[in-house]
């Protein structure tokens, strides 16, 4: 999961992706022993190893298809199926009444998020076109199959859902997070482009509770293409803040990536003294955190206002950046005060 940082304060928006199934656990039945008390468990490990005829073999035999694992995921075998891209199996499974809009017990994920996922472009339009799947459904975050193509660069799953499905391009995960944000923070410039310029999703959203932007977790995440893009061609504003007031500019600063502080000062004209709620400007910020080549650089050709930096950096304990403005403040001898702390 993506841990975003936002003043002080931590939330979560998962990058929902299966880790493994649940008989590997310490402590957990294993699949011989669940099988005992439960045969459909056998229709979910040929759902998983993408054996069709035991699958054709245990459905005709009665077995439940609608049978969930009772590992903390919930797995359903048309959920396993669809997962892997096995689309004759999902065919036989909706065939004998699986359900096709079914949620696992952890995320709440159907196996037409799953598919998209893992760009299993073939099973995604037979779920939709054939077995009827709800496009716009939502796991417990929010998060529709577009959400799931769309953060892992599924370019022809994501396509396909909104020229055909019809999937809303500017559709809302729980925090606020569109489609197009995800695609901006894994750094998925194609998918980007099109949402914007072919599909007409929405630039400037904002997410609702920490108004983040996609410029922002882009500049977060140092995906420098995408900054550069979302910049010239999506018009992005520059200068806007999170809910704790940290611009474009700041995140990149502190988080050391130098081409896009650079690229946003030099080319989006950010403005460099944009201070946060609790009055750190990008330098300061860079500074607490010991990124000595951002300070170096938003000093010599950003036009950064220095004041306050020396404080943040010795406070913050970061030698390095407290040594080298100590340095220059010592240089400059027509102005040593601006390098002191306020």
């Amino acid at each position: 999961a993506e841990l975003l940082s936002y003043g002080g304060r931590t939330e979560k928006e998962p990058r929902v992706r299966i880790l493994g199934f649940a008989s590997q656990r310490q402590g957990a039945m294993s699949s011989s022993e669940e099988s005992k008390l439960h045969p459909e468990v056998e229709l979910i490990e040929a759902a998983k190893k993408g054996d069709y005829e035991e699958i054709d073999r245990l459905i005709r035999k009665g077995f439940d298809v609608n049978f969930q694992s009772h590992d903390e995921w919930g797995y359903t075998p048309l959920i396993w199926s669809s997962q892997n891209g096995h689309l004759k199996i999902v065919t036989r499974l909706v065939e004998a009444k699986a359900s096709v809009n079914v949620k696992d017990k952890k995320q709440g994920a159907t196996p037409l998020t799953r598919a998209a996922f893992d760009g299993r472009l073939e099973v995604v339009k037979w779920l939709v076109t054939e077995g009827k799947a709800e496009v716009g459904t939502t796991n417990k975050y929010g998060m529709t199959a577009l959400h799931s193509a769309a953060q892992e660069g599924q370019l022809l799953v994501v396509k396909w859902l909104v020229e055909v499905g019809k999937a809303h391009v500017n559709a809302r995960s729980k925090m606020g997070s569109t489609p197009l944000r995800f695609a901006a923070q894994n750094g998925h410039l194609d998918v980007v482009r099109w949402l914007a310029t072919d599909a007409g999703a929405h630039v400037h959203n904002a997410t609702i509770r920490h108004r983040v932007t996609p410029l922002w977790m882009a500049s977060c995440k140092g995906h420098l293409h995408m900054v550069e893009w979302l910049v010239t061609e999506g018009k992005a504003d520059v200068d806007a803040q999170t809910r704790s007031g940290r611009t474009s500019l700041c995140v990149a600063a502190q988080k050391g990536h130098v081409p896009i502080v650079e690229y946003l000062v030099q080319v989006g004209k950010a403005q460099p003294n944009v201070p946060t709620n609790d009055g750190r400007t990008p330098l300061i910020a860079a500074a607490m955190l010991g990124e000595l080549s951002v300070v170096k650089w938003l000093i010599e050709e950003g036009n950064a206002s220095v004041k306050g930096a020396m404080k943040a950096a010795r406070t913050s304990k970061t030698t390095r950046v407290a040594d080298w403005l100590q340095t220059r403040a010592d240089q400059v001898t027509h102005r040593p005060e601006l390098y002191q702390p306020p």
